[in-house]
C-alpha cells in the first residue's frame, strides 16, 4: 500500500497600507521562515519596511499544495505580525496588545475594524 505524504505550503504576503496592496506571496513550509523573512526585511536599512514601518505587516492568506496545484485561501487575510514590532529604532507594542486593520481597504478582503492580537 503506497502512502502518499501531502505538504501543503503556507502562503504569505506583505501589506503596504499606503500603497493599499499585497506584495508577492511567498509559499512556505512553516510560519516561522515567513517571519523571518519578514524581519529580515524590516531590519534591512535599505528596505522601504525598514524606512516606514508603520505601513506594512505580514499576513497569512491561506495554504498551497504543491503537488496538485490547489490553492485554499481564507476568506479574510490573517495578521501575523506588524512590521513595527520588528524595527531596531521603533518600539513596539506591549505583548499581548491588540493591532486594529481598520486602515485596510475594505476591498483588500480584510475586515475593516477587525482587531488581531499580535502573535496569532
Amino acid at each position: 500500500m503506497k502512502c502518499e505524504v501531502i505538504i501543503m505550503k503556507k502562503l504569505y504576503a506583505i501589506y503596504d497600507r499606503k500603497a493599499m496592496f499585497f506584495g508577492s506571496i511567498i509559499a512556505v513550509s512553516a510560519q516561522i521562515e515567513a517571519v523571518r523573512a519578514f524581519a529580515g526585511a524590516v531590519e534591512s536599512m535599505d528596505s522601504m519596511i525598514y524606512k516606514y514601518p508603520n505601513d506594512f505587516a505580514l499576513f497569512s492568506l491561506g495554504e498551497y499544495d504543491e503537488h496538485t496545484g490547489s490553492l485554499a485561501s481564507y476568506p479574510t487575510p490573517i495578521l501575523v505580525h506588524e512590521a513595527i514590532e520588528f524595527h531596531p529604532h521603533e518600539k513596539p507594542l506591549a505583548q499581548g496588545a491588540e493591532i486594529s486593520v481598520a486602515s485596510a481597504p475594505v476591498d483588500s478582503g480584510i475586515a475593516v475594524g477587525e482587531k488581531s492580537p499580535i502573535g496569532e
